[in-house]
């Protein structure tokens, strides 16, 4: 994956990858690859019906030979 890719710069500089724990679930020939995300700078909300700290998280979901990653 290639941070420097994204669109969105000052999000790409800002995250880190944590890919010692991914969190796999297979079931029916569909595995989903779980990756989280941590911010350096953690982004706040102030609300009160919103959590206080943003959370973001990577997801593969793979089927055969075909995969679809998201963020």
């Amino acid at each position: 994956m290639k941070l420097d890719q994204f669109a969105k710069k000052n999000f790409a500089e800002n995250i880190l990858i944590n890919w010692e724990a991914i969190n796999t679930i297979e079931k029916n020939g569909v595995t989903v690859y779980e990756i989280p995300i941590s911010e350096i700078q953690q982004t706040t909300i102030a609300s009160n019906l919103f959590q206080e700290q943003l959370k973001y998280g990577l997801i593969a979901i793979k089927k055969g030979t075909r995969c679809i990653l998201t963020l």
